[in-house]
């Protein structure tokens, strides 16, 4: 769980976030796609080849919602024990939960309201352990199930929220080299709602807004289709200039003019475009490692939500980082070979 200082300083970013974005988003662009169709269309080019257009990925499968949820049972209280309890805050929060919208809340308003019963009921049953004993040990009793049940109705929140599902898988934008304002304010409001599994924090009202944040900037969704759409469209470059390569011309180990092109492509689209991206996306990656981390090993969270989470921030990840690997090395050795080195073009083909 992340410390509390960092909790703190995630609080406040997240405070300036929501203040600073509405319900649109921040950031995002289809730059990434652009510059690496264009990538490709210009190495074809010079090499004279077809390399074939993939299409990027747009959603991202998350379990269905149902799949995920946990179902927990509601707290029954006799009658004649809820007017033991009427002068008590428990008495009104019993009431709340009864009531229709009671039953049909939100996973967020669910954990809001079991984060609150659960910090009353000691006042409650300070208050009736001498006129009502023996309801006074049933509620400590129900104290004792209300904290077991809370990592379940925290992970409900998690898995099931629909600002959280949005965030986590559906993103119409990829990541932007330089305009990410909100990002910090998203992995503020992770790290805020990853800590709520066990804190005893009073004041949760600030859950909804977290989530409108997420909801917003969809960041993990945004991160892991910006790697999906990296490793497939690279492996395919690589692929191609791979099969080509030895057949390039570099007599006595100088350039020829089609060599040089090539050089000057890998430039203005790998170095200029493609690797700044990455850039970010490896920094945001790492920021959220912390969470991903935290949530792979919980054991209130569903498999089937774990096994999503792993596929896209450890396995697609690792994809991403080992198609960059490829295609830089498959480059520095032709680079070698005819003495080149990837600096920055006088003119690009």
């Amino acid at each position: 769980m992340p410390a509390p200082d960092f909790v703190a300083t995630a609080l406040r970013l997240l405070c300036i976030g929501v203040g600073l974005m509405g319900l649109t988003g921040c950031f995002g662009s289809d730059d990434i796609k652009k510059d690496l169709d264009e990538y490709r269309v210009r190495l074809a080019r010079v090499l004279d080849i077809q390399i074939p257009q993939h299409s990027a990925i747009t959603e991202l499968p998350l379990p269905a919602a149902g799949q995920l949820r946990t179902d927990i049972p509601a707290f029954i209280l006799p009658m004649r024990d809820f007017y033991a309890i009427q002068h008590c805050e428990l008495g009104s929060l019993v009431a709340q939960q009864n009531t229709a919208i009671g039953k049909t809340a939100l996973p967020s308003q669910r954990l809001r309201y079991e984060m609150a019963l659960v910090n009353t009921l000691d006042a409650c049953i300070n208050s009736i352990h001498t006129t009502h004993p023996a309801l006074a040990e049933q509620l400590q009793q129900w104290k004792h199930v209300k904290v077991q049940q809370r990592p379940h109705v925290w992970a409900n929140m998690i898995q099931t929220s629909e600002e959280m599902r949005l965030a986590l898988s559906l993103s119409p934008e990829f990541l932007d080299a330089q305009h990410n304002q909100d990002a910090g304010a998203s992995i503020a409001a992770l790290a805020f709602l990853t800590q709520l599994r066990n804190s005893s924090l009073s004041d949760s009202a600030n859950i909804e807004p977290q989530l409108q944040v997420l909801q917003s900037s969809r960041l993990p969704a945004k991160i892991w289709r910006t790697q999906a759409l990296i490793a497939q469209q690279l492996n395919a470059l690589t692929s191609a200039i791979a099969a080509h390569s030895a057949t390039l011309p570099c007599p006595e180990g100088k350039a020829s003019e089609q060599v040089t092109i090539l050089r000057n492509v890998f430039y203005r689209y790998f170095i200029e475009k493609v690797q700044p991206v990455g850039s970010q996306l490896n920094r945001y990656h790492y920021l959220l490692n912390p969470t991903w981390e935290s949530w792979l090993t919980d054991d209130a969270l569903h498999p089937a939500f774990k096994n999503y989470i792993r596929t896209h921030s450890v396995e697609g990840f690792a994809a991403y980082q080992h198609a960059i690997d490829v295609h830089v090395k498959l480059w520095q050795q032709l680079l070698k070979r005819c003495n080149l080195s990837p600096v920055a073009p006088i003119s690009a083909g």
